[in-house]
């Protein structure tokens, strides 16, 4: 059996390095805000491959001085090697500075940095809440949600004044929260995306042997929770990879059982798009059941930073 990568799989660039389908016919302004972020180089590698992307702007903006450094020259020599001559990289800790006549806005940033991902974690950890990553969900989304939203709006305020007809695309979790904050507030048009549903539909096309191109999907859910209710090539539905899809959920990496909430959401139709830990943060269930939860422990060790608690049922590292 093939090994699984788990969420590498969701999150690896696309098997064909063609860019975005379409094509640009002029010269366009994306300003990057949490430009350290992981995003931004794939991102824009995207961007710069479409047909006609000759010439814009990347506006790069971190409040991180080293971290937007190491951007804007990654940035720069992703530039220079695609020959994209046209293109201009800039850099600011200002966001204002920037802003202004912007086509697109990126949002990827991480209020307070990666430091408080533990905290999220750990607090209501002592107080007997075992959460899975709280970035989504429950108290660690909602602290997520409490120090970031403030921030988001400003920076939304700032677009409305700066770049009043962008189109603002956010990355950024608690991804329901900041949507529902920004489309109560802001006139800005907003876009919440996550990279798995994209991810796991090359993986299922690449399964059903079918090129990506000609697959036609539909998926329904919220983030993190969602699913493939519809896998067709033309007017032939593809049920093999729909049960590949509930197969690669009932067998965890190498023969070894899989996580609960893997056995448990394939039943409710269609082929899951979470990596498996996610769904934790919707069910309960899914944490209460202490062999399953050790189970899935021995999925996602490796993609989550240690954090201080530890007690029975909890994964390692206490997430």
């Amino acid at each position: 059996m093939a090994k699984s990568r788990g969420h590498s799989e969701h999150s690896r660039p696309a098997d064909q390095q063609r860019g975005l389908p379409g094509k640009l016919g002029r010269p366009i302004k994306i300003a990057m805000l949490g430009a350290g972020s992981g995003f931004t180089p794939a991102l824009m590698n995207d961007v710069l491959l479409i047909p006609g992307a000759d010439r814009g702007e990347i506006a790069l903006v971190d409040i991180d001085p080293a971290r937007l450094e190491t951007m804007y020259r990654l940035i720069g020599k992703l530039v220079a090697q695609l020959g994209k001559t046209g293109w201009k990289v800039t850099a600011s800790t200002r966001r204002r500075e920037v802003l202004r006549g912007s086509d697109y806005i990126v949002n990827c940033i991480e209020v307070s940095g990666v430091d408080c991902v533990r905290y999220d974690n750990d607090i209501p950890l002592k107080y007997g809440l075992d959460q899975c990553i709280g970035d989504t969900i429950g108290p660690g989304g909602l602290f997520k949600a409490l120090r970031t939203i403030p921030v988001w709006l400003d920076l939304l305020r700032d677009a409305e004044e700066l770049c009043p007809d962008a189109l603002v695309l956010n990355y950024t979790n608690p991804m329901s929260m900041l949507c529902l904050a920004a489309g109560r507030t802001s006139r800005m048009q907003i876009v919440g995306l996550c990279h798995s549903v994209q991810g796991c539909s090359h993986i299922l096309a690449a399964r059903a042997g079918v090129p990506i191109a000609e697959m036609e999907w539909e998926c329904a859910g919220i983030n993190h929770m969602a699913w493939f209710t519809k896998l067709a090539q033309g007017p032939r539905s593809l049920p093999a990879a729909e049960e590949e899809g509930r197969r690669r959920h009932r067998t965890g990496p190498q023969g070894r059982p899989p996580a609960a909430e893997a056995v448990e959401l394939p039943r409710l139709g269609g082929a899951a798009v979470a990596p498996g830990h996610h769904p934790q943060g919707h069910d309960a269930a899914f944490r209460r059941v202490h062999d399953r939860v050790q189970r899935a422990s021995q999925r996602i060790p490796a993609l989550l930073p240690q954090a201080s608690g530890s007690g029975p049922g909890l994964l390692p590292g206490g997430v």
